[in-house]
C-alpha cells in the first residue's frame, strides 16, 4: 500500500509502478542500435545542392553543429571533409559564415525592438546582445569589427618622381628650400647624379 501526500506524489509513484510492470525490452549494444539508426546513411559523396543547403543554414544563423545533426544532412566530420577537399564549397562556406555575422547584426537589431517594446527585460536582453555583438564582429569584421581597415594602394612610377624632383629642383633655384623653417627631406640618390660607368 502507498501513502501519498498529495496527487502530484500519486501520480508520480502511479508512473513509476506502470513502468515497473512492463515486460522488459529487448536491449541491443549502442553499435548496433547506431547501426540500426544509420540505415538509410547519411550523405558522405559530395553535393552541389547540399553544399549549398548547407550553406544557405550557414548565412541564416544555423550553427555547423547544428545542421550535422539534422537528419538528411552529412554528419561534421563529412562536412569538414568537404571543406578541405573542395576550395568551391570553402569560398561559399566562407561567405556564408560572413552572411551569418550581418544576420546576426539584424538580430541585434531585432533584440532591441523587443527590449524597446517590453517582451524582454533589458538585463536579460543584455547577455544576448552582448555575444551577438561579439559574434557579428567576428564573422563579419568589415561590417561589425572593433577595428576599421583602412588599406590603401599607392603606386609611384619614374615618371611621377621625375616630376617630384623638376618641383624639388625649381624651389631649390628659387630659394625656396633654403629657408630656415623648411627642410629638404629629398633622398640623396635624387640629387646627385648617379654615376656612369665610366665615372667607376
Amino acid at each position: 500500500m502507498i501513502h501519498a501526500s498529495n496527487s502530484k506524489e500519486l501520480a508520480r509513484v502511479q508512473i513509476v509502478s506502470e513502468t515497473d510492470n512492463k515486460p522488459a525490452k529487448n536491449k541491443s549494444s549502442p553499435a548496433k542500435k547506431a547501426s540500426e539508426k544509420n540505415k538509410a546513411g547519411r550523405p558522405s559523396s559530395y553535393s552541389e545542392e547540399l553544399a549549398q543547403e548547407i550553406c544557405k543554414r550557414v548565412s541564416l544563423g544555423e550553427s555547423l553543429n547544428a545542421i550535422s545533426k539534422v537528419e538528411n544532412m552529412p554528419s561534421h566530420d563529412t562536412i569538414y571533409k568537404w571543406l578541405r577537399n573542395n576550395k568551391s564549397f570553402a569560398d561559399d562556406y566562407a561567405l556564408a559564415r560572413e552572411e551569418r555575422g550581418l544576420t546576426y547584426g539584424d538580430k541585434l537589431s531585432d533584440l532591441i525592438d523587443s527590449v524597446l517594446d517590453g517582451t524582454y527585460p533589458p538585463d536579460v536582453a543584455r547577455v544576448a546582445i552582448d555575444a551577438l555583438k561579439w559574434q557579428a564582429a567576428r564573422l563579419a569584421p568589415k561590417h561589425y569589427g572593433d577595428k576599421q581597415e583602412v588599406t590603401v594602394n599607392q603606386t609611384v612610377s619614374i615618371a611621377h618622381a621625375d616630376a617630384l624632383m623638376a618641383l624639388a629642383n625649381k624651389a631649390r633655384e628659387a630659394k625656396l628650400l633654403s629657408a630656415p623653417d623648411i627642410i629638404d627631406i629629398t633622398p640623396q640618390r635624387f640629387v646627385d647624379p648617379i654615376p656612369s660607368e665610366e665615372d667607376q
